[in-house]
């Protein structure tokens, strides 16, 4: 199998060969034929591709899931962990059994929200584990807040990463 692409100047081609060879090709202008060739290797063409062009090429086969596919990830709440904003079948905060009635579409969803999280936590590092002092000492600042406890909302704002306890 081989795949040509014509130049846009109309002199020369770029050929994608069977072999694992990219042949490039220009013509002469006297004869009209083609009389300077370059063989590459097709991995080094399609590295040099990537790296220049700013891709990634895929095999035809390969599942590519768009980044802006999937269901957004939020804080909910006064819960302090993600969970997935999407109309979904089951709630993918647990892991359930395979279902029989389970349908491809409602798999695909769970998969996506699953992804989802997934790239969430990889964006979000968890913070250092809060210490009872710590929270004690900061609750201890402040008053009742929209009616949570002092030491609730000490635990969170210590749980960011961004307040910290000095003695």
């Amino acid at each position: 199998m081989s795949t040509a692409i014509k130049s846009r100047m109309g002199i020369g081609s770029l050929r994608l060969e069977g072999g694992g060879l990219v042949t490039v090709g220009a013509e002469t202008r006297r004869t009209d034929q083609e009389g300077v060739f370059l063989s590459l290797n097709r991995a080094d063409f399609l590295a040099a591709v990537e790296t220049e062009c700013g891709v990634r090429l895929v095999p035809a086969d390969a599942l590519v899931i768009d980044r802006a596919e999937l269901p957004p990830v939020t804080l909910a709440g006064s819960l302090p962990w993600p969970t997935v904003s999407a109309n979904l079948p089951v709630n993918v905060t647990c892991i359930q059994a395979f279902r029989p009635d389970l349908r491809a579409d409602e798999a695909i969803q769970m998969a996506l929200a699953w992804l989802a999280l997934a790239e969430y936590l990889a964006a979000h590092l968890p913070t250092p584990p809060v210490g009872e002092a710590d929270v004690e000492a900061l609750a201890g600042l402040m008053p009742i807040v929209n009616g949570l406890p002092a030491w609730a909302v000490a635990r969170r704002m210590l749980a960011t990463g961004r307040v910290s306890v000095t003695r």
